[in-house]
């Protein structure tokens, strides 16, 4: 986990000092930012595994509005491996629609749980261990948006639809996993098949002085096949 670097951006002290002291205490590395100026500062000097910003601060000239937005447009354009969990005080399944277009990749309304804060990061830090984790993110991205947009037409409240969607995220997980599971299979065998091959390669070498063309010929077809699959 110490590898992680996360930052956390709020204007208000009493939220950014719980989550930092929260996420510290979970061994992430973790800066933070008391506005979007200093977030985006921040974003160009350090390299960001993941940011959690509040949506609804001041802007530039002091005014309320969606500074946390910008945080999220230039982390998008400028750090893209960077995954951006918005989170904000105003419940509104537009917005979260919104932002999930712009590219964050989790949105939370406050006051939500640490523990389901906690399930997002773990999540991110499993998505990222894939072999192709653009990918990975782009296929989590595009069924989370297609979820929130089936949502908008639903009559349930907020509370309502975002308990069902957490209980989704975690359907998606389940798929998710057992596609972590395969592609450890296929790692697995793709280190067999190297071993094969630098052993079959090493064999044939040997055998190659003593003239037993049979047993070198086999190795060499051996390792042939080995380094085609890898």
């Amino acid at each position: 986990m110490t590898e992680t670097r996360i930052l956390v951006v709020d204007d208000e002290a009493g939220p950014r000092e719980s989550l930092e002291a929260f996420l510290t205490d979970l061994d992430y590395q973790v800066e933070t930012a008391v506005d979007a100026t200093t977030a985006i500062e921040k974003i160009r000097k350090t390299s960001f595994d993941i940011i959690i910003t509040d949506k609804n601060m001041p802007d530039t000239q002091g005014s309320v509005g969606d500074a946390g937005m910008h945080v999220l447009k230039f982390a998008t354009e400028n750090s893209p491996e960077t995954q951006v969990i918005i989170t904000t005080g105003f419940a509104s399944l537009e917005n979260a629609i919104k932002a999930m277009k712009m590219g964050a990749f989790d949105y939370l309304i406050k006051p939500f749980s640490l523990a389901n804060l906690e399930t997002i990061i773990e999540r991110i830090i499993t998505y990222r261990s894939f072999i192709n984790a653009p990918q990975a993110f782009s296929n989590y991205r595009s069924l989370h948006n297609e979820i929130l947009e089936s949502m908008e037409q639903s009559t349930l409240s907020e509370e309502g639809r975002n308990t069902l969607l957490r209980a989704i995220e975690e359907q998606i997980d389940d798929s998710f996993k057992v596609r972590k599971r395969l592609e450890n299979i296929i790692i697995e065998q793709r280190d067999s098949l190297a071993t094969i091959a630098m052993h079959a390669a090493i064999l044939h070498e040997k055998l190659t002085p003593v003239h037993d063309s049979e047993s070198a010929d086999l190795l060499a077809k051996i390792s042939y096949i080995a380094d085609r699959r890898l």
